[in-house]
């Protein structure tokens, strides 16, 4: 596939994708595949297309990159807060 290169208005670059899933993916220490699922699943979509707005295959839509990034941080503040609390 060909990766895109030019970026449309409100549409994340693939490092984004990538660094709000590794973001969660630290916080919960899990395995890049878990994290990948957690991310696709709060989209209601696949792995495969989360692997694929990663890469840069496909353009996320900027409707999926605002619910992205607001239920995946909820996640991640969720996590912190779980960690935090035990001490």
């Amino acid at each position: 596939m060909v990766k895109r290169t030019e970026a449309r208005k409100g549409t994340p670059a693939p490092d984004e994708v990538k660094a709000l899933r590794e973001a969660l993916q630290a916080t919960m220490a899990s395995l890049t595949g878990e994290a990948q699922d957690i991310c696709a699943h709060s989209l209601y979509t696949s792995r495969r297309a989360w692997m694929q707005w990663e890469h840069g295959d496909r353009a996320m839509h900027p409707a999926f990159w605002e619910l992205a990034t607001t239920k995946i941080n909820k996640l991640i503040r969720k996590h912190s807060k779980a960690d935090t609390s035990g001490l």
